[in-house]
């Protein structure tokens, strides 16, 4: 076999199996993460409305984090979760309606802001936790959030 033939080969392997790396280990974050278990019941049906902030960070759970990668919006029916084009794999986007969030918790460490959600989860799962950063994203939910939730 020519050297040449042997680099096109590697060539043409790589750009094959890496994106199916890729995408697998971006399923496994999502699953081993609860986003795929969100998108089940809380899928979102259109573009979302509302205040936007892009490259947002969230936690999911204790494990899982999405730096600087998520679009989040948040309006009076919910807020939205949508990640950035390449971690779509596994990750469709979210709209999860106030009702469904059973605790809206502020937290200020270091200086960082930082909003945690406690999120129904429907078929008897637990529920889960899904952190929130930024001082004007923080903001916007605690506008937005139903009184109960906020504690005004």
């Amino acid at each position: 076999m020519s050297e040449g033939l042997t680099v096109a080969l590697i060539i043409g392997a790589f750009t094959i199996i890496f994106p199916l790396f890729w995408m697998a280990i971006l399923q496994l974050i999502a699953y081993f993460g609860g986003w795929q278990s969100l998108a089940k019941s809380y899928a979102a049906r259109g573009p979302a409305s509302g205040d936007h902030f892009h490259f947002s960070s969230a936690r999911f759970g204790s494990f899982t984090s999405y730096s600087n990668c998520l679009s989040v919006s948040v309006s009076p029916a919910g807020f939205g979760l949508h990640p950035f084009i390449l971690l779509r794999a596994g990750h469709a986007a979210l709209f999860i309606p106030w009702e469904e969030v059973l605790q809206l918790t502020r937290w200020q460490a270091l200086g960082f802001t930082s909003a945690q959600l406690t999120i129904n989860r429907p078929m008897g799962q637990s529920p889960i936790r899904v952190k929130l950063y930024g001082k004007k994203l923080v903001n916007s939910l605690f506008q937005h959030a139903p009184h109960h939730l906020t504690g005004t």
